[in-house]
């Protein structure tokens, strides 16, 4: 896959939080594996951790963030998404002129709804 079609596509789909540790769609816990930068509990960092050590989390450096598509929410720093948004980016880039069509038209609807609208003057 093309990486900066991948980047794009990241950057569209991002949701504007993040934090020290998210579990993905797939099932793969990440955690920020910096133990100064967030108020663990007792034992939470060690825990996952060891939970990396068994193949059942990853340690990242930074803070985890999430790409919402599909009705899912995946883990930024994880890889089992990249399959299916190769195919929702080949399909759009295939139907580009349709999806401008549509959501020109989706403009045009909305706007007609907005002017239609009542007005409250103000005294």
């Amino acid at each position: 896959m093309n990486p900066d079609k991948l980047e794009n596509f990241e950057r569209a789909f991002r949701l504007p939080i993040s934090s020290c540790r998210r579990v993905c769609e797939c099932g793969m816990e990440f955690f920020n594996d910096d133990d100064g930068a967030w108020d663990w509990e007792r034992g939470e960092l060690e825990l996952l951790r060891l939970q990396e050590q068994q193949g059942k989390a990853k340690g990242v450096s930074y803070s985890v963030g999430v790409v919402e598509f599909d009705g899912k929410e995946y883990v930024d720093g994880c890889t089992c998404w990249h399959d299916r948004v190769e195919k929702i980016i080949a399909w759009v880039d295939e139907h580009r002129n349709g999806i401008a069509k549509y959501l020109n038209a989706e403009k045009a609807r909305k706007v007609r709804i907005a002017e239609a609208s009542p007005t409250v003057d103000e005294p």
